[in-house]
């Protein structure tokens, strides 16, 4: 699903995506998925000046 919109009040909390974690097995979404779709996210944030934070 691609960003299509970022509004101005909203915010992106990634939250503990660490190896053990990333490594456990899970549906629908691997660890690799749920990684790689975070970084999609975060990178559109940056990119239209969105409010995010990264907390380990």
């Amino acid at each position: 699903m691609p960003v299509t919109t970022i509004g101005t009040t909203t915010a992106l909390v990634l939250i503990d995506l660490q190896n053990f974690v990333v490594g456990l097995p899970t549906t629908p979404s691997t660890g690799s998925e749920v990684v790689a779709r975070a970084v999609e996210l975060a990178d559109a944030f940056h990119h239209h000046d969105g409010l995010g934070r990264h907390r380990r």
